[in-house]
């Protein structure tokens, strides 16, 4: 019985994880695996778990002494703490519950294949026993890993130890009728299958012996093929169930292109596939499965991911009572699917998703909105974001800069439970789903194996502030230069020496991020349009009714209008044709410059105006010039663009003024609200009136937090003075009559549009 613990066996599902990223980014690993006669290497690697070591292990593992030590326990790393399975293909052996409990690792430099553990025994290609009542084993793991590839999905490897106990729930609790152990006549007898032959018979299971000409599976298809080896099995006179890919019929099946996917038929069963989508490591395709041709044709409709060994057992099983047939039956037609899908050449890939003509036509209205900011904000309340109305049209024309080449990121700020996370999934819902990676956390080497264009215009969405202090730099990198660049060394797979590999990421990327720090880092946050959401209770009781008036008829009925809505806005994204944008104005627009945030702030500013602008490129002439031999399109921004981004900016950007945030300036305004009122009714002057921290509550009704929170930078930065307080004692205040009441009679100046240059307005229009 293996002695792992349950802590160990998380562990090595979370090795097993990394080693699996791992492979998809190495070209030599995959050739390796290509050159072993795997024809179908995606499907094996993804149903089998199949990983990768490149040797960085060490860099991503956490500085905790307990597992450095529990690895080296588990035979992942040596005495001295290196990486044993570097450069080794790493294939995870599971319990009968599913969980990993030992490695086979495969070296490709020298072929040598060794378990980490072999006493802990494991199981390759669990789900066979699950599935299926007549098992083959395998003598190795290659042997298993090609006799998948070939089909064969009711085959499996078993890491015998000496009782063999991983096996024991597996034949309690599914009624195997038989086992087939596969045997090569050329190859070395092993001890260990009459181990499994001795435990068959105690169990009284049936089991036979099948001897296949030459040394491994490898070389048996190398010349023979899979009709041969089927023929092999009939001869054994076993009741073992056909179930590989058999070669289709041409007279059975048909294949034919569609406008949005392919519909693919065999015999009496009909796939109609659209809406294909291949996103990281999941591949997600729309199937309409149907019994016969005609056109009230019983009918199974799903989204299946293809990639996933579950999400496709789970529609076979659906399809099974549909067609009458076997669930092997419909895997096979499954996996002739998504050889089709893999190869299909979508209009997802040609010229971006196919759109309906109803569908575009609902988009184009929205794009020739002269009011479309009105439209935007309408269909937030719509699905339920109340408010904040500056921070949604903010958010939403940074989620639009991301096809522009310098997009704009937000960061919103707010502490829990005010809204902020319903305000981020708000926006990005309304984003198309191919253009958002969102994430819980990124650690601080993912972004740069990601693939060189996997953010490419995308907005790279992560849920809470800490999720991203890891890669913070890589992110700040990524936002200013447009692409980040690592280099890495590891061992050579041709020779013995070692290779510096570099890895890049390009940009250009919108980020979007939330927080609950009241203190931000300057240097990430400079990055960042900074939005904070309203705490007053004014906005509670707003939230409260509209939570109220979702639980009516109307509420209901509105909320099946949601899809519509969202749909016309991914529509309309999609419709948004790469354009350059040109402000003819730049060299009139003014700034404050008060302040060195200012400089990175002026900046946002002028992307918030080519994002209105480039979003209202269906309302503007497109331009054509030609630059070093090239076309380029482009369309010029006009005032009433730069009227919009005023209104925004003004809101969004004004606390570049001073150091102070938008909350801790919010709260000044009303200290200095309430210090007025106080002056005027006791007609004392205002820098003489003492205050608590009870009083502003009462009169802002902010609570203890807030007040605690946002209070003391008022009084570092000397907006408010200090005169006494203790434990013992009430801590009182006063307002600094010079800085405090200055903040309110400064103002954010911004060039109005109406002051701008006639000439130029003509020309823009012109």
């Amino acid at each position: 019985m293996s002695t792992i613990s349950i802590e160990s066996k998380k562990l090595l599902g979370r090795v097993v994880k990394f080693y699996r990223r791992s492979l998809s980014d190495d070209s030599a690993a995959l050739a390796y695996m290509r050159d072993h006669f795997l024809i179908h290497k995606n499907r094996v690697i993804e149903d089998l778990g199949i990983g990768y070591s490149n040797g960085t292990l060490i860099e991503a593992l956490p500085d905790d002494p307990n597992i450095i030590k529990q690895l080296s326990s588990l035979g992942i790393l040596d005495d001295k703490g290196k990486e044993k399975l570097a450069h080794c293909l790493v294939v995870p052996l599971v319990d009968a519950a599913g969980a990993t409990i030992n490695l086979h690792a495969r070296n490709l430099n020298n072929h040598h294949a060794w378990f980490t553990n072999r006493a802990n025994g494991g199981i390759l290609n669990c789900r066979a026993f699950k599935a299926f009542d007549h098992i083959m084993l395998a003598p190795t793991v290659m042997d298993l890993m090609v006799l998948y590839d070939r089909g064969y999905q009711n085959s499996a490897y078993i890491c015998s130890n000496s009782n063999l106990d991983v096996l024991d729930p597996l034949s309690r609790i599914h009624k195997l009728k038989e086992i087939i152990q596969i045997r090569y006549r050329s190859a070395n007898k092993k001890p260990s299958m009459n181990r499994l032959q001795s435990y068959f018979n105690k169990r009284r299971l049936a089991s036979r012996i099948l001897t296949i000409p030459g040394r491994s599976s490898c070389d048996y298809f190398k010349r023979h093929s899979s009709e041969d080896f089927d023929d092999l099995l009939k001869l054994a006179h076993s009741r073992q169930k056909r179930s590989r890919y058999v070669k289709r019929p041409h007279n059975a099946t048909t294949y034919k292109e569609t406008p949005d996917g392919f519909i693919y038929i065999n015999g009496s069963r009909k796939y109609e596939i659209k809406g294909i989508h291949k996103k990281s490591t999941q591949f997600k395709v729309t199937i309409k499965a149907s019994l016969g041709t005609g056109a009230n044709a019983p009918f199974e409709f799903s989204t299946v991911d293809m990639y996933s060994y579950r999400a496709r057992v789970w529609f076979a099983k659906m399809c099974s009572d549909l067609f009458a047939e076997g669930e092997d039956l419909i895997q096979v037609d499954l996996h002739y699917i998504l050889e089709y899908a893999e190869t299909f050449n979508s209009s997802e890939t040609k010229a971006g998703i196919s759109i309906a003509e109803e569908d575009k036509e609902a988009a184009m209205r929205f794009l020739n909105n002269p009011v479309m900011m009105d439209e935007i904000l309408a269909d937030f309340e719509s699905i339920g974001v109340v408010g904040e109305r500056t921070n949604k049209l903010v958010g939403y024309l940074a989620a639009v800069s991301r096809k522009l080449s310098d997009p704009l990121s937000v960061m919103i700020q707010s502490r829990s439970a005010t809204g902020k996370s319903t305000l981020q999934s708000a926006i990005l819902k309304l984003v198309p789903d191919e253009d958002v990676m969102s994430y819980t956390r990124i650690t601080d080497q993912a972004l740069f194996y990601s693939g060189e264009d996997a953010f490419c215009h995308k907005i790279l969405a992560i849920e809470e502030g800490p999720g991203m202090e890891k890669a913070a730099y890589s992110i700040r990198n990524i936002q200013s230069e447009g692409k980040i660049t690592v280099a890495a060394t590891g061992k050579s797979i041709k020779s013995d020496g070692l290779k510096t590999r570099e890895y890049t990421v390009k940009g250009p990327v919108s980020v979007m991020v939330t927080t609950t720090a009241t203190k931000l880092d300057e240097e990430t946050a400079s990055r960042f349009i900074v939005l904070t959401i309203d705490e007053s209770r004014k906005m509670t009781k707003a939230i409260h009714e509209r939570q109220r008036s979702a639980e009516d008829l109307n509420g209901i009925l509105s909320r099946q209008n949601h899809k519509k809505r969202i749909a016309k806005h991914h529509n309309a994204q999609r419709l948004l044709k790469p354009a350059a944008v040109v402000n003819p104005f730049a060299k009139q627009l003014t700034f404050p410059a008060g302040s060195l945030k200012t400089r990175r702030d002026f900046k946002k500013y002028l992307g918030l105006i080519k994002a209105v602008a480039y979003l209202h490129q269906y309302q503007r002439k497109t331009h054509n010039t030609v630059i070093n031999g090239e076309d380029l399109k482009y369309i010029e921004v006009v005032p009433d663009d730069i009227d919009k981004a005023n209104a925004l900016a003004a809101k969004v950007l004004c606390y570049s003024l001073n150091d102070l945030s938008a909350p801790s300036r919010q709260l000044l305004i009303l200290i200095i609200r309430m210090v007025t009122e106080i002056s005027e009714e006791r007609r004392m002057p205002i820098p003489k009136i003492a205050f608590t921290r009870r009083m502003i509550r009462e009169y802002t009704g902010w609570s203890n937090w807030q007040v605690r929170c946002y209070l003391p930078p008022l009084v570092d930065l000397e907006f408010i003075a200090y005169q006494s307080g203790s434990r013992a004692n009430r801590y009182t205040y006063t307002v600094n009559r010079e800085s405090g009441m200055g903040i309110i009679e400064k103002e954010f100046k911004l060039t109005p549009a109406s002051q701008l240059n006639r000439e130029t307005r003509a020309g823009a229009k012109g």
